[in-house]
C-alpha cells in the first residue's frame, strides 16, 4: 500500500539530510 511508503521514505530522506548536517559540521569544525 502507497501508505507504508510515506513513512519509509520520510525516514530515509530525513536520516540523509541529518548525515548531510553532521558531515558539514565536522568539515567546518576541522577548517576553525
Amino acid at each position: 500500500e502507497p501508505e507504508d511508503e510515506f513513512p519509509t521514505k520520510l525516514v530515509g530522506y530525513f536520516l540523509l539530510t541529518w548525515f548531510i548536517i553532521s558531515v558539514a559540521c565536522s568539515l567546518i569544525l576541522n577548517r576553525s
